[in-house]
């Protein structure tokens, strides 16, 4: 009897132990597999720049004032009557005058280009060439002097604004002519132009290039 109860112990022992590595080997062979993450699959994906993006940037900007020359003007303002083409005696009304104004030169933001070379990493920016944007004259810097006064002559008011408005376009075309302003209206437009672009996290990274289209 004791006999029979010991083999039956092994026999359970064994089937338990076959059981047991039965189970072990199910288990491996039926482990999920493991899932490798791709490289980089952290890191947060490359967004790639729009040139959307980069007029909103310099959307805070539409006009933008680069440069400024403030001068001071000197103009003669003469009139006379006339009988048969002659001028009369004493008739001759002539007054000096001069006054100090503000010339700006800059550049419209609006028709700046944009072009990107996302492998290069490199933004182009085309800024056109800078105008005259605003010309003001300072109304009490005014300093009249006569000169002469005529006899039944006034100059009228209509003489003085057109004698001012030629003295205005003079000014602006030796402005333009001497290029001094808007070079300086260029350079200060760039350097403007590279706080707004920089200022973003979005532009990290890329190199800015600037062409002026004269």
């Amino acid at each position: 009897m004791k006999k029979l109860n010991v083999f039956f112990a092994v026999v359970a022992a064994v089937s338990m132990l076959i059981a047991g590595f039965a189970l072990h080997g199910w288990l491996f062979h039926n482990q999920p597999a493991a899932v490798t993450a791709p490289a980089g699959a952290d890191a947060a994906p490359h967004v790639a720049l729009t040139v959307e993006t980069l007029y909103e940037l310099i959307e805070p900007c539409t006009d933008l004032i680069t440069a400024t020359d403030r001068y001071t003007n000197r103009a003669t303002l003469s009139d006379h009557r006339e009988l048969f083409g002659c001028t009369l005696p004493f008739t001759t009304e002539e007054v000096e005058f001069s006054y100090i104004g503000t010339l700006s030169a800059g550049i419209d933001l609006s028709q700046v280009q944009f072009d990107i070379n996302e492998p290069g990493r490199t933004i182009y920016v085309t800024v056109p060439a800078p105008t005259v944007i605003s010309h003001a004259v300072d109304i009490s810097s005014f300093i009249f002097q006569t000169k002469h006064d005529g006899l039944f002559t006034e100059i009228s008011p209509d003489e003085f604004i057109s004698k001012l408005d030629l003295l205005a376009l003079k000014q602006e075309a030796a402005t333009t002519k001497s290029g001094e302003v808007f070079r300086i209206a260029s350079e200060n437009a760039e350097q403007t132009l590279t706080r707004l672009l920089t200022a973003a996290s979005v532009t990290n990274g890329y190199t800015l290039r600037f062409f002026v289209d004269y």
